[in-house]
């Protein structure tokens, strides 16, 4: 006899509208069950899917002559001056902005990906376009074993050189005397 599983994303789909409901300004969220979904390479092309936030498909902001396949620059509502967090924490990159470079990010150490569109006085400020925060997954978030990854590779046919990136995120929980 077969056993088939169905599982679905209601819970992911609830949490995230939960989070938007109780928030104090405007934000749209993307919880674990759909950025782990997600055919996608990194947390830029998962949030160009959010509603309002578009992505840059150069290789640098100011050189627009040179087409890059994966996505670079966030934009929220036209703006690129976007702020970053990290666990709500405000970070940044050497990508002359205030912004992680989100194209570095892979998608399964993401446990959600909040954009906020409206500042609050709890945040930072800098970002006049929004502020992105990042919240990667942290210990106990899963029962047992987990493992998520992808691989990838680009061969540029000019240089005749490939390029191969790829990760990996594995957890595991057990039970001792002394607790979880």
């Amino acid at each position: 006899m077969t056993e088939i599983v169905v599982t679905g994303l209601r819970k992911s789909v609830e949490a995230a509208a939960a989070r938007k409901e109780k928030a104090e300004q405007i934000i749209d969220s993307i919880v674990a069950d759909d950025i782990g979904k997600l055919p996608d390479a990194s947390v830029t092309e998962v949030l160009q899917r959010i509603s309002g936030v578009t992505i840059s498909h150069y290789a640098t902001a100011n050189d627009p002559d040179h087409y890059s396949a994966e996505g670079s620059g966030v934009a929220i509502r036209g703006l690129s001056q976007v702020n970053s967090l990290l666990n709500g924490h405000e970070s940044f990159s050497a990508n002359n902005g205030r912004a992680l470079s989100f194209e570095d990010v892979p998608p399964e150490l993401m446990a959600a990906v909040d954009v906020y569109k409206s500042q609050s006085a709890n945040l930072i400020e800098g970002g006049i376009g929004g502020t992105v925060d990042l919240r990667t997954h942290m210990p106990f978030d899963f029962d047992g074993q987990k493992i998520a990854g992808s691989i990838k590779g680009n061969y540029g046919d000019f240089a005749k050189t490939a390029n191969p990136e790829g990760s990996l995120m594995y957890s595991n929980t057990w039970e001792t005397p002394y607790g979880r």
